[in-house]
């Protein structure tokens, strides 16, 4: 592409059909393709994908800093996000008729609010969206 603004890196997927933009936090674009799909079609296809690139690209720049794993801010989150999760995981389990309390793994995730493994009564919760406190927590479990 001759214009910055829409420069980006694609990847070639044998088993992709589409044609997938991805803005990521930093505004880098990334474009996954079919294998095989001509250079001048991606370039269409992004040109023609300009004002929602431009949105996707200010919606992250509204986004706070990624929290670091080892930084004073992830402990004081980690930290408030026990203390909530004391007090709610017996409402979740009571509410979801679960007998055993799982273990919870509070750490940075790049891609996702959270995981559970059902087998082995695990949860993972990402520290991101708990830095929004009990009410953040609510809102993404759904209570």
């Amino acid at each position: 592409m001759n214009d910055d603004t829409l420069a980006y890196a694609v990847t070639f997927r044998r088993r992709q059909r589409n044609i997938i933009l991805r803005v990521q936090g930093d505004g880098t674009l990334v474009v996954s393709a079919p294998t095989g799909t001509p250079q001048v079609r991606i370039d269409e296809f992004v040109a023609s994908k300009a004002r929602w690139i431009a949105r996707r690209r200010a919606a992250a720049a509204e986004l706070p800093p990624r929290i670091e794993r080892d930084s004073a801010q992830f402990e004081r989150h980690w930290a408030e996000m026990q203390a909530a999760l004391a007090d709610l995981m017996p409402q979740w389990c009571e509410r979801l008729g679960v007998a055993k309390e799982p273990r919870v793994s509070i750490k940075v995730m790049s891609t996702r609010w959270g995981s559970c493994n059902a087998r082995l009564h695990k949860i993972n919760l990402n520290v991101e969206p708990g830095a929004a406190g009990e009410r953040g927590a609510r809102v993404r479990a759904g209570s």
